[in-house]
């Protein structure tokens, strides 16, 4: 989850809101929230395609597959690092896995990874979820 990014949002929206009410102001206002409104329902379509894509990908797709189903993703590592940035323990390590496409949420403190072998075969995917 984006606390920050949510944080931003809403606060956009609030102002946007309130800049509104003044005949003076109107048009920033309205443009403001025309943005923030673009903002969440472009990023609502782009997490609906990913969350969706990675429920109907399976083993032994290909990286083009996986991009196909579920768009470009936010981040891509080697396999060794966490859903937290630091290193893997020996036991969260994927074998073969030479590449692992990381999609992340905006709204919810989600994340899915996809792992890749050095051919760019899928062996395993991974969803993590955390309150």
């Amino acid at each position: 989850m984006n606390v920050p990014g949510i944080v931003a949002v809403l606060v956009t929206a609030a102002m946007a809101s309130m800049l509104l009410l003044w005949r003076r102001t109107r048009l920033a206002g309205g443009l403001a929230l025309a943005v923030v409104l673009g903002f969440c329902i472009v990023n609502q379509r782009r997490e609906a395609r990913f969350v969706e894509g990675f429920a109907h990908l399976r083993q032994g797709a290909s990286y083009a597959d996986v991009v196909d189903r579920m768009g470009t993703p936010s981040a891509t590592t080697d396999g060794t690092l966490s859903v937290y940035g630091d290193a893997k323990g020996p036991t969260e390590l994927t074998e073969g896995c030479t590449r692992e496409l990381w999609y992340h949420r905006f709204w919810f403190p989600e994340r899915y990874a996809v792992c890749l072998d050095a051919s760019g075969v899928v062996l395993a995917k991974h969803q993590y979820f955390s309150w």
